[in-house]
């Protein structure tokens, strides 16, 4: 609600003639409903979408799985920090694109789309490469049981990263009833999923259970926003951002399996972002336009790191490429 007056007052403070002048009693309505949408839409994926397969774990299977599966989740949740960071960011530049440019949000929403996959997709995948050495690493040998579980958390968090550009989008669009009916339905097949792997298969059932859900939601609330709403998703760059992060998963999954934990970590790390930053290359995924785009960034950057940030930007993409 405050994001949404502090933007109102940004775009009322612009130079006259770009804009209307705004009447705030029309529209303190709207907030407070736009408000109240969005905290019953964070109240239902609280309580049913995120954490239903922990109820089912606590009922139906020894505590050790409902440990092994807690900290395979939090592991997930906050290696996508960074995306749903950029995904927020994208928030706000999408209320201000709807002020001035109402037409321009669905093409600022599939560029969002893109620069948030670009980050979400190596982070995710990487953890999932890296499973075998990182879970004995933080928590000792006695978690290598949850290795497992996290790959398959870590793996369907990818589409996490696909689903979070798409949720603002529709937020953008004054769709948050849709989107508290749709996780509400989802909701319900999380748990039915829940209630129908985890008695038998316990943190691995609970890990496919959310993954397939998340999928499930990703695909139907794409196609949704590409057929009423008018979203042009970027699935061909999606796919060729996944094809540069194969290389990546096939040298850090096998860093991770040759090596001791530290060693692989270490290596690892580096290691499979200089391999993803060479498909990128390779297969061009970032454009010339992306490349100007990026370069505005830098300012957020910290002043030591901006020349290495522009020098990798002329090395993906040379100056003078695509003229």
């Amino acid at each position: 609600y405050l994001a949404w007056r502090r933007v109102l007052a940004a775009l009322k403070a612009e130079p006259h003639g770009q804009m209307e002048p705004r009447d705030d009693s029309l529209e303190a309505p709207k907030l407070r409903k736009l408000a109240l949408n969005a905290s019953v839409l964070l109240l239902v994926e609280m309580l049913v979408w995120d954490r239903s397969e922990f109820l089912v774990l606590s009922r139906f299977s020894p505590l050790r799985e409902l440990a092994f599966y807690s900290l395979s989740f939090n592991i997930a949740q906050q290696i996508l920090i960074p995306s749903r960071l950029l995904s927020k960011a994208l928030g706000a530049n999408l209320l201000v694109e709807r002020g001035r440019n109402p037409e321009g949000v669905a093409r600022l929403s599939r560029d969002g789309m893109r620069y948030v996959f670009l980050l979400a997709a190596p982070s995710t995948l990487g953890l999932a490469s890296l499973d075998r050495a990182l879970m004995p690493l933080l928590y000792g040998s006695n978690y290598a049981s949850a290795v497992p579980v996290l790959t398959v958390v870590a793996t369907f968090a990818v589409v996490r990263g696909a689903l979070l550009p798409v949720q603002a989008f529709l937020y953008m669009t004054e769709q948050q009833v849709l989107l508290v009916r749709f996780s509400i339905v989802q909701g319900c097949v999380n748990l039915a999923l829940a209630l129908w792997l985890i008695p038998s298969h316990g943190a691995i059932g609970a890990a496919w259970a959310n993954g397939v859900t998340q999928a499930l939601a990703t695909s139907g609330l794409i196609i949704f926003a590409s057929r009423r709403l008018g979203l042009s998703a970027p699935l061909t760059d999606m796919v060729r951002i996944l094809l540069a992060c194969a290389p990546m998963v096939i040298i850090v999954r096998w860093l991770a399996s040759t090596m001791p934990p530290w060693p692989a970590v270490i290596v690892g790390v580096p290691a499979g972002a200089i391999v993803y930053l060479v498909g990128l290359k390779l297969i061009r995924v970032i454009t010339p336009v992306d490349r100007v785009r990026l370069q505005s960034a830098d300012a957020t950057l910290p002043a030591a790191m901006r020349p290495l940030f522009r020098r990798l930007l002329s090395w993906l993409v040379p100056p003078g490429a695509g003229n």
